[in-house]
């Protein structure tokens, strides 16, 4: 598949997830977690709507650091 393709498809998929979340739930407000480095799931959620509202420091730890 290609990027375009599965950009569509994630816009899709949140679209859903919000209308269900937002209509049959009666949730308010969603939030996401993405790790800073994962640059395509940053621009998939800002497309989709979402804000990023903050930056948790030191969260994730790989290969042996923070």
């Amino acid at each position: 598949m290609k990027n375009t393709d599965l950009k569509v498809m994630g816009l899709k998929l949140i679209s859903i997830m919000k209308e269900y979340a937002f209509n049959r739930l009666g949730m308010h407000q969603l939030y996401c977690s993405v790790t800073v480095d994962n640059k395509m799931s940053i621009k998939l959620f800002k497309a989709a709507g979402f804000m990023q509202i903050g930056v948790r420091k030191d969260w994730c730890f790989r290969n042996g650091h923070f």
